[in-house]
This record gives C-alpha cells, sequence and structure tokens, in this order.
C-alpha cells in the first residue's frame, strides 16, 4: 500500500525518497517505466492513466521489466506481447505530432469520445450501481464539449 508502507516488512522502503504533487484539472504527470508510484483522487474525478509500448521498448519490457519478481508472473507482463511483436514500429516524427488524447485514442475530438464513452458508462452503471455517480461528472464534462 503506497499510502500506509509496511517498514517492518519492507525496511529499504524506509530510504526511498516520496515525492508528493497535486494535479490540478488539465495538468498531466508522466511517471518514467518502473517507477512506484500511488494515485489518490481528493474528490470525484475523470482520470485517464496510460502505458505506451510501442515495438522498440518491447525487448527491454520483455528482459527487463517481466524478469522483475513482481512481474514474471503476472499476466499484465506477457498478455500482449504477441499483439505487440506484429506491430511496426511507428515513425519517430509520427510520435512527436501534435495530437490530442482523443486523437490518438481514435476519436475526432472530445464530442466523438462523449458520444462513445458515455453510453457505455451508462450500461455498466445499470449493471454496477457503484459507477453511477461517476455519471453525472462526466454529463457536465460533456457538456462542456459541445
Amino acid at each position: 500500500d503506497a499510502f500506509r508502507p509496511d517498514e517492518w516488512s519492507y525496511p529499504g522502503l524506509t530510504s526511498a525518497s516520496v515525492y508528493e504533487h497535486m494535479l490540478l484539472p488539465g495538468e498531466l504527470l508522466y511517471i518514467p517505466s518502473g517507477a512506484p508510484h500511488g494515485a489518490e483522487n481528493l474528490e470525484d474525478a475523470v482520470a485517464v492513466s496510460a502505458n505506451f509500448l510501442d515495438p522498440r521498448g518491447l525487448d527491454l519490457h520483455k528482459t527487463r521489466t517481466c524478469s522483475l519478481p513482481l512481474w514474471s508472473e503476472s499476466k499484465l507482463c506477457w498478455f500482449h506481447v504477441a499483439d505487440f511483436e506484429k506491430q511496426r514500429a511507428s515513425e519517430v516524427e509520427a510520435l512527436a505530432e501534435d495530437r490530442t488524447y482523443f486523437q490518438v485514442a481514435g476519436f475526432d475530438g472530445p464530442r466523438a469520445w462523449c458520444d462513445d464513452f458515455l453510453p457505455r458508462l451508462r450500461s455498466k452503471a445499470a449493471k454496477h450501481p457503484e459507477y453511477g455517480r461517476r455519471i453525472a461528472i462526466v454529463e457536465r464534462y460533456c457538456a462542456s464539449k459541445v
């Protein structure tokens, strides 16, 4: 537990450096590969978290990340490796394009994302009531993108 570390079982944690930062709406935080981290939402929020792996980093992923004790038996490490091995690496110039999250995710913009995501969220909330409180948050966001 990143917020209540067990220093008795893991005495090395006492020498770890801890960095705290409060993100404001619209801000982004980059966390380097392999860096242990935790996040806590202080209020209801819609957040996007993503890991980026393309064919250029696949060998490093398999030899370094997936060989660590925490990851070696994890499906997360190996689940998509076969899919990634089939992909061609993007040209470096294409990665530097000024594209929004929505474009990278395959949407024309926030409105198209809202049109896709909100019905799926409502459907999920019908089966899992704990998702219901998120609907109003996403509706407010989407209403601002008309």
